[in-house]
C-alpha cells in the first residue's frame, strides 16, 4: 500500500469528512511493534488511537466540530486481508468520524 493509494481513497470521501479527518495520521506499519501492544493491541487489523470532541457532559461530541477529532489510524499491513485495506481503512475512518461498530456494519464495512 503506498501513500499515493491512501490519497485515493480519501479523495473519495465528501469534503465535510476530510475536514474532520484533517487531525489524523494514517500510520501504515509493517507488523504490530511494542507501541501496539502496550496499547493493547492484540490480533486486531487496525485501529485508531486518538480522542473526539467531548461534549458538556463529558460524551464524544457530535462532528462536524471546530476541533475535529485528534490521533492516528494504525493499520498493520501483515494483518489486512488480501484486497481488504481499503474496507479497512474507511471502517477505522468510520471511528475517528464518530461510528460504532453496528454504523459501520450498516454502511457495509463491518466484520473487518
Amino acid at each position: 500500500m503506498t501513500r499515493d493509494e491512501v490519497m485515493r481513497i480519501l479523495d473519495e470521501l465528501p469534503a465535510g469528512a476530510r475536514a474532520e479527518l484533517r487531525g489524523t495520521r494514517i500510520l501504515l506499519k509493517p507488523t504490530a511493534d511494542d507501541e501496539d501492544r502496550k496499547r493493547g493491541v492484540t490480533s486486531q487489523v487496525a485501529y485508531f488511537w486518538g480522542s473526539r470532541p467531548m461534549d458538556d457532559d463529558g460524551v464524544p461530541g457530535a462532528l462536524p466540530s471546530a476541533d475535529g477529532a485528534r490521533g492516528d489510524v494504525v493499520i498493520l499491513l501483515d494483518r489486512v486481508p488480501a484486497g481488504g485495506f481499503r474496507r479497512v481503512l474507511l471502517h477505522e475512518l468510520g471511528h475517528v468520524l464518530g461510528y460504532d461498530e453496528d454504523d459501520l456494519e450498516a454502511m457495509g464495512l463491518g466484520g473487518r
